[in-house]
């Protein structure tokens, strides 16, 4: 065949999103050179070979450290620690510095490769050999375990590279697009804008001069929360109000500020009226399928929410928090969807309608615990009270056709159910069989449900009037992070790639991972006050929380702080912040937010006692990575480039004097990069302009 032929050909194959080259990792591509480029980079392939850098796997230090200890089947996890007077420094392993250096030696700075972090944060990542002191005289280390021994779905064949990697594009047609914005605007003809008008005359009082945009207006007005191959917005079965929130959620993705809140307040008055003329839910939920315009009256609810919670005003702010007994009711009142296969059979369009049931409701669940991580309200709704399956998979979501759904279909695990699977998340041992692996969004529901648990314990430990989680608690929460975070890795549609994240809920997972880390050592949720939407008062409250200790559990809840700072600042922080933060999830900002407040309030603590407890090697190795990162960060931001912000103490023989520059200058940073982002939320600037003034007062103790 001819070069023109086969372009034509590959062409075809774009269009008809047909993806005949396959990987056994369960991707799929459109082009064969899409696949070669996917194994090299993911599964460490050269000319079609598996290969693994040795040196990252079995280096001596790490052979040496196999053989030396026994098999176990959970990673240790400290419950006490030597109560001297001096706790972080105790005698460490002889080979420590050895095994250090060979974790480490081939990367210039291992928190910019994701893949590698991710393994860096686990639990079983021995800090005590970094670090004297930091283990205990009684523990085991959890053995390394070899590559063969591994089952080939669990292998982890991170490429050989220190820096994360570019996609060819913006947009790839082979990474699942979960929840991303689609580009290909909905066309809407004036017989369809036509109905959604008559759709609306009902609630003509409560919506007063309202009138509906043009239907070019229209057309460029969406964000996908649904089924989008099965969804028309025109249809006389899609609830008014829901149409209508989701135009106003479009809008302001496109930045048109003044079509999105008009959108908005008529969503609002429509669901409102909804609301006062059926009245609370007479009985509660029993099995069956829920009605279509209650589900529909829930996906406008919570998009109207979330529109709500991601403006820089009180009284939007309000609004949402109104919502949260309706959401509740509503969860509370609706049967629990389920996939009954003898039922649905081949229908793929009633298994879109139970599937998105299903994500609406986890969507909802979702958004009340968004909204108690916020503003540290009670959550409305528990865990326990979710008894359905988790959503389906990337591969059976994005099917366009029956077709590929029954394809997708056949290659997909069994359903899972949510409670099933957060118990196993929170058992005390790990399972002997691997579980199924989960879709994006189910690993983003079950990260809410570690953070409910997180926030719960640190309710009970406020009402006991103690300063932080007993040790036993705050392990046995580490553990169920730890188990979240190898279901994470496991996940086939998980994109290790950092730049080609698109809004997608893996990366946003990761940043609530990192919150939960920060939240079982520093709970910051009662030291914020962000529904005052007042830049100066939530500074304020923040500057007057209590301080985190030095501690032997900190090293988590630090590197992902850290690590969210340095992926920016190496991709450039004016890049990042007006090219790639249109595509942040909000929890970013929010979690950026606390990295930010839990970095500096450390280095203030480290900096109060340095000088009568001298540097762990952990402490001394993190500092050393906030350094680079600093430096970094502000030399390249024009904001702050030509200000005296020069650190020369790189082997920290001044610690006191650098370290308290740098509870300063983080949280400096993060304030640039958030105040000059071109996020369409306003909150993200409002959370800018808090950290700046945050850094003025803590420059101001400097």
């Amino acid at each position: 065949m001819s070069s023109g032929a086969t372009k034509r050909a590959e062409r075809s194959l774009i269009y008809t999103k047909e993806k005949p080259f396959a990987c056994p990792c369960g991707r799929a591509f459109t082009r064969k050179d899409l696949l070669r480029r996917h194994e090299r980079l993911n599964h460490g392939m050269r000319d079609g070979n598996w290969s693994v850098d040795e040196s990252i796997t079995t280096g001596p230090a790490l052979q040496d450290r196999h053989s030396a200890q026994p098999e176990q089947t959970q990673p240790p996890f400290p419950t006490n620690y030597p109560g001297t007077a001096d706790p972080l420094h105790q005698h460490a392993p002889e080979n420590a510095s050895l095994y250090f250096d060979d974790i480490l030696k081939d990367y210039d700075d291992p928190v910019l490769d994701f893949s590698r972090f991710m393994d860096m944060v686990s639990s079983d990542f021995d800090w005590s050999t970094m670090n004297p002191g930091m283990g205990t005289n009684h523990q085991e280390v959890q053995p390394i375990v070899p590559m063969n021994t591994m089952p080939s779905d669990q292998m982890d064949v991170t490429p050989h590279d220190n820096c994360p990697r570019v996609p060819d594009g913006a947009i790839d047609n082979d990474d699942f697009q979960e929840l991303k914005p689609t580009l290909d605007p909905w066309v809407v003809s004036e017989a369809q804008r036509t109905a959604i008008t008559q759709s609306l005359v009902p609630f003509k009082t409560s919506l007063g001069d309202f009138k509906l945009p043009s239907r070019s207006a229209l057309g460029r007005n969406h964000h996908p929360l649904v089924h989008i191959p099965t969804l028309s917005v025109a249809s006389p079965e899609r609830s008014p109000e829901f149409v209508l929130a989701l135009l106003a959620m479009g809008a302001h993705y496109r930045y048109e500020t003044k079509m999105a809140r008009r959108l908005y307040h008529a969503a609002r008055s429509v669901v409102a009226d909804r609301q006062t003329r059926s009245g609370p839910p007479s009985s509660p939920a029993k099995a069956g399928v829920p009605r279509r315009d209650t589900m529909d009256r829930l996906r406008a609810l919570v998009l109207v929410a979330t529109f709500a919670l991601s403006q820089k005003d009180v009284d939007f702010i309000r609004e949402s928090l109104e919502c949260q007994g309706w959401i509740a009711s509503l969860l509370r009142s609706v049967p629990m969807p389920q996939h009954n296969h003898s039922q649905i059979g081949d229908n793929w369009r009633q298994w879109a309608s139970a599937e998105e049931d299903i994500r609406t409701i986890f969507s909802a669940y979702c958004l009340l615990m968004k909204q108690t991580i916020l503003y540290d309200t009670p959550p409305m709704v528990l865990s326990h009270e979710l008894d359905l399956p988790l959503p389906s998979s990337c591969r059976e979501w994005i099917a366009a056709t029956p077709s590929e759904w029954l394809a997708a279909r056949a290659t997909v695990p069994p359903m899972i159910s949510f409670r099933d699977r957060l118990r196993s998340q929170l058992a005390t041992t790990q399972p002997r069989v691997p579980a199924p692996s989960l879709s994006p969004m189910g690993n983003y529901v079950l990260i809410h449900a570690l953070l409910q648990r997180i926030y719960l314990a640190n309710s009970l430990c406020q009402d006991g009037d103690r300063p932080s989680l007993p040790a036993a608690e705050t392990d046995s929460l580490q553990r169920a992070l730890n188990n979240w975070r190898i279901t994470w890795k496991a996940s086939p549609d998980t994109a290790h790639d950092l730049h080609d994240t698109y809004g997608s809920m893996a990366f946003a997972s990761t940043a609530l991972l990192g919150m939960a880390h920060v939240r079982l050592q520093c709970n910051l949720g009662p030291w914020r006050q962000l529904q005052s939407c007042d830049p100066q008062t939530v500074a304020a409250k923040l500057h007057a929380c209590p301080l985190p200790e030095r501690s032997p559990h900190l090293p988590h809840a630090l590197l992902h702080s850290i690590h969210a700072l340095r992926i920016s600042v190496h991709m450039g922080v004016a890049y990042f912040s007006t090219r790639q933060s249109f595509s942040w999830s909000l929890y970013h900002v929010f979690c950026g937010l606390e990295f930010a407040v839990f970095t500096s309030k450390w280095l203030h603590v480290v900096a109060q006692n340095c000088g009568s407890v001298p540097l762990t090697d952990y402490e001394r190795q993190i500092i050393q990575w906030i350094i680079r990162a600093v430096r970094d960060g502000l030399e390249s931001h024009d904001e702050t480039a030509g200000d005296d912000y020069q650190i020369e103490d790189d082997d920290l023989r001044r610690p006191q004097e650098t370290i308290r520059f740098l509870k300063f200058a983080v949280p400096k940073l993060w304030a640039q990069m958030f105040i000059s982002c071109n996020s369409p939320w306003p909150i993200a600037r409002m959370i800018g302009e808090s950290l700046e003034h945050y850094a003025n007062l803590v420059r101001d103790e400097v």
